[in-house]
């Protein structure tokens, strides 16, 4: 009599394990995206202080991360490529690291106008309601972000409590998209007289609004992945 061969179980093992090679590879880039984050932060604190030089070599290490983020994301990708099986769940992982990944280039962008701004005008004469709003923006940002980076952490252990974080994410977008409606307003209003700061610290807060619309969107992906977890748990 032929050994009976159980191919639904190890197709099932299978997945499992890819899925948890796919966990780690997502929380290892949304790790580094969260370095990303952090160091703009200090690019726009280095803005405001007039600091040119620690804005050019802030901007420098975000540059840096963003290339690493992107290595990463490919590397996640030509794994899932590769799998040779059929995850239920692959269009949402595709999702999250190319959404991490564009986070990454998101905030490169910021950071790098916040560059321009400081090469090409004078930081000082940022006016500071316009300043104390970018600063706040960008602190939301990070709030925001570190909800995203706990749901990613919590997904494979667990999938309630990561929905949860994914859900606050989903809420501070709403707090950044009224502060960059303010900004917008008080930058035409109180940089009308110097065209190139209008449009430098424009793009920067465009990009800062950009960078929490990103975000907000891979919390609904992982959000999604965490309630497929929890109803298959």
């Amino acid at each position: 009599m032929a050994e009976y061969y159980d191919y639904e179980r190890e197709e099932r093992l299978r997945r499992s394990l890819a899925e948890s090679t796919l966990d780690e590879q997502m929380l290892g880039l949304a790790r580094t995206v969260d370095d990303a984050v952090r160091e703009l932060g200090f690019v726009v604190a280095s803005l405001v202080k007039g600091d040119r030089d620690a804005v050019r070599s802030r901007y420098e290490k975000v540059k840096g991360i963003k290339e690493a983020a992107e290595r990463l994301k490919d590397d996640a990708l030509r794994y899932l490529v590769g799998l040779g099986l059929a995850l239920p769940n692959a269009d949402m992982y595709r999702s999250i690291f190319i959404g991490l990944a564009r986070l990454a280039m998101l905030v490169d962008g910021t950071a790098y106008r916040g560059v321009l701004v400081a090469e090409n005008s004078d930081p000082s004469r940022i006016p500071p309601e316009i300043a104390g709003i970018v600063e706040a923006m960008v602190s939301s940002l990070r709030r925001q972000y570190e909800s995203l980076v706990t749901s990613v952490r919590l997904l494979a252990t667990n999938p309630r409590r990561s929905g949860e974080e994914a859900l606050k994410a989903l809420k501070l977008e709403d707090e950044i998209d009224l502060m960059y409606r303010k900004a917008s307003i008080l930058v035409y209003k109180l940089l009308r007289d110097d065209i190139i700061s209008l449009m430098l610290v424009r793009d920067l807060v465009e990009l800062l609004e950009e960078a929490s619309d990103a975000v907000r969107d891979i919390a609904e992906s992982v959000r999604l992945l965490a309630l497929y977890r929890e109803a298959r748990a």
